[in-house]
């Protein structure tokens, strides 16, 4: 909101602007405070049109630079580019030094949401003046990796098969969001078993693609999203339901005192490959999470419909002598939940706004939750916070055979919000209870 023109209101000056507002005639008001600083520091391109009267003309300042940059010799092209890149990245995460950008350090630890990625995209193309694709900030996802991307698509020397490589934004998102944008038609519909059954059909497609050309989930690398001192780190595993990324903010909350690691199923982006079935997703996890770890202290953490894999991963540990301090579940979502909650969280899920999520996910989506569930699961010896919001929380239903939590405790928001605009007092709320039990 800061870099966006808009300052936080006090509750007094709401107040009193409310009082203000209510005593007028005007059709539509908006009681809100402007730092005219903030405005004109963005280029007008980059000014909503609602605020644009309110900072002073002034001619375009930020021009495409692909020209300058193809005019420059190899030696210096790669040089700059990279600084453009790093001083819009910087611009996004609303770093003051552009220095602050790692060039090996992924975005997702830098704090890049999927929000800021969309902003981060139509950024570099207006500055290089290319047309990227939606996916672009999912397959290159550090800065090295984006300068060098771009780069190449710079030196280019047919302007035309350049344009052709990668098309435009919006048909690549129209093309990529298709599955996400038939579910959403069908539980607006109130048709959640038909939206459901399009995930299945999806999923079973995919699945036999891959078994037919004999492909295999290789184990995937945790990416880290925040480093810090104290022990246990955390191991965050997502909900089934994408994005995957949705611990970007809840780490970030904790940079600087935890390790935090992601952690979500094979399958969910570009050139993974699906598990077969549960026993194999619990294992593969399981050697995740191994790997990351490196023998340091950890807890679990899990969120939505993510809390079985868990509580089944945390068992497999456990029997292989590998112990987690702690399993902390994130509004848990058992199977048996009312109807009427499931579809209320579905809708909540799908009207969320942020991008549309892609069709490799919704597909990855359908094929795991149409897999039956793996024997019931070795009660664990590690201790269980379970995390429920303030409203629309979904565990109404607790597994008669796991072990009950040792503590639960609520935290503002709903089930869609808590890792969003919630995150920081949740992840503060899963620090406390952890500084709270014995080294």
């Amino acid at each position: 909101m800061a870099r966006g023109g808009l300052r936080a209101l006090a509750t007094d000056e709401g107040l009193a602007l409310f009082d203000l507002a209510l005593g007028r005639t005007d059709a539509a008001l908006v009681p809100a405070p402007f730092d005219l600083a903030a405005l004109d520091a963005d280029t007008p391109r980059d000014v909503p049109a609602l605020f644009r009267k309110l900072v002073s003309p002034r001619a375009e300042r930020e021009t495409p630079q692909g020209p300058r940059l193809r005019a420059l010799p190899p030696a210096e092209r790669g040089r700059a580019l990279a600084d453009v890149v790093r001083a819009e990245i910087a611009s996004v995460l609303g770093h003051t030094a552009a220095s602050a950008i790692e060039a090996h350090r992924p975005f997702l630890e830098l704090g890049l949401d999927s929000l800021m990625a969309v902003e981060l995209r139509a950024k570099l193309a207006a500055a290089t003046g290319l047309r990227l694709a939606a996916a672009f900030l999912v397959d290159h996802t550090t800065l090295d990796a984006v300068t060098r991307a771009l780069l190449a698509r710079l030196e280019q020397d047919d302007t035309r098969d350049a344009s052709a490589a990668e098309p435009s934004g919006d048909a690549d998102e129209r093309r990529d969001t298709a599955l996400f944008g038939l579910f959403k038609q069908a539980i607006h519909a109130d048709e959640s078993d038909l939206a459901h059954s399009l995930l299945f059909a999806a999923g079973e497609i995919r699945y036999r693609h891959e078994r037919a050309a004999r492909t295999a989930p290789k184990v995937l690398e945790a990416p880290r999203l925040a480093r810090g001192p104290l022990g246990p780190g955390l191991v965050c595993l997502p909900s089934f339901y994408p994005p995957v990324s949705v611990y970007t903010r809840f780490a970030a909350a904790l940079r600087g005192e935890r390790d935090v690691w992601l952690l979500p199923p094979p399958g969910y982006a570009r050139g993974e490959h699906l598990a077969p079935d549960m026993s194999a997703l619990i294992e593969h996890q399981a050697a995740a999470i191994a790997r990351c770890t490196a023998g340091s202290p950890f807890a679990i953490v899990a969120y939505s419909s993510g809390g079985w894999l868990a509580y089944a991963t945390a068992s497999h540990l456990e029997s292989k002598g590998v112990s987690p301090r702690a399993l902390v579940l994130l509004d848990y979502v058992d199977q048996s939940i009312p109807r009427e909650l499931r579809h209320q969280i579905w809708r909540e899920w799908v009207d969320f706004p942020v991008p549309a999520r892609d069709d490799v996910e919704m597909s990855a989506l359908g094929h795991y939750v149409k897999l039956p569930l793996a024997e019931t699961p070795a009660q664990i010896a590690a201790p269980i916070l379970l995390v429920r919001p303030a409203t629309l929380s979904a565990t109404d239903v607790w597994p008669p055979h796991w072990r009950a939590p040792e503590t639960v405790v609520e935290v503002s928001g709903s089930h869609s919000t808590m890792l969003v605009t919630h995150a920081e007092s949740t992840a503060r709320a899963v620090h406390e209870w952890l500084l709270s039990r014995p080294a």
